[in-house]
């Protein structure tokens, strides 16, 4: 027997999902994909590492797109560092948000929410946006076991002759719990994955001699690596 409660409770969950607000960004298209890959390349490429981009979404609120860029040392598989990073376009260029000579650029609002930015534009509405989308899912949970429990009391709390009672006790009512709020990314605008490049030989791990073109390992802090801890995460990739 359906309950006029649970319709309810089911039809308020429903209308919440649909008033979430959803993510709108496309995939790139072949020049974009492009040109987002070779501004990848100038911001992270070098003579010792080569880049690989994908993930491409672009904001359909404003000339901003978000990546996937792996790191890799010449002639090797694995990716030394793959991190997410934000690119704009600008007079008809692709710049990435990470290379030291990019512009500085804010993105609005609509972006940070279409494209899911954290820790930029309107904190307050992307931890609002989450609260609602835990608030959402622990509803629907709860809505669900709420049906079943319902069901099995009408099936097996049924008596004997008395018109199909049940019985009296019913389910408690559910009580959504709230979780802790999500760490945000570092906003240091170079800091990637925890990781900045190195500032004597910027992110190639090694020099050029100017007399001789030869290369040398950078005698910087970075240990020959070409990157080192974020000065404000600390190496954590979080806040």
């Amino acid at each position: 027997m359906r309950r006029p409660g649970c319709a309810i409770c089911l039809g308020v969950a429903v209308g919440l999902l649909a008033s979430a607000p959803a993510l709108a960004a496309r995939s790139a298209t072949a020049p974009e994909r492009r040109a987002i890959t070779h501004a990848a390349a100038i911001a992270d490429g070098s003579p010792t590492q080569r880049v690989r981009v994908t993930n491409i979404k672009v904001s359909t609120a404003g000339p901003w797109a978000t990546a996937t860029v792996a790191i890799y040392l010449k002639r090797t598989k694995t990716p030394e560092m793959v991190s997410e990073e934000t690119f704009f376009r600008l007079h008809g260029r692709w710049w990435d948000t990470t290379d030291g000579n990019a512009p500085q650029r804010t993105a609005p609002a609509a972006v940070v929410s279409d494209l899911g930015l954290p820790g930029s534009g309107d904190t307050a509405s992307n931890v609002g946006h989450i609260i609602a989308y835990v608030f959402i899912g622990l509803l629907v949970l709860g809505v669900l076991a709420l049906i079943g429990k319902i069901s099995s009391a009408t099936s097996a709390g049924a008596e004997p002759g008395g018109g199909g009672r049940t019985s009296s006790s019913g389910p408690q009512p559910f009580k959504p719990q709230y979780g802790t709020k999500p760490s945000e990314k570092c906003r240091y605008p170079a800091c990637r994955s925890g990781k900045v490049m190195c500032h004597i030989c910027h992110g190639r791990g090694s020099i050029q001699d100017p007399q001789t073109s030869q290369f040398h390992p950078c005698p910087g802090p970075c240990m020959r690596t070409g990157w080192v801890n974020c000065p404000r995460c600390n190496g954590k990739g979080t806040e």
